[in-house]
């Protein structure tokens, strides 16, 4: 079985296209939703503050 360590995806996705890839990956690592979301919560606060810190 082959183990995914990263994903990419490339698109303009909306945010229920984001939830739906979320949620097909999910499928394939029961009991690790919330470790994902927590991981994309985390890479967005990081892309916010460097998003704050440009507009000084």
């Amino acid at each position: 079985m082959a183990t995914i360590k990263r994903l990419t995806i490339e698109i303009e996705p909306t945010v229920s296209d984001i939830c739906a890839v979320i949620s097909s990956v999910a499928g394939y690592h029961p009991g690790q939703e919330e470790r994902f979301l927590m991981g994309i919560e985390e890479a967005v606060k990081r892309r916010l503050d460097e998003i704050k810190k440009e507009k000084k």
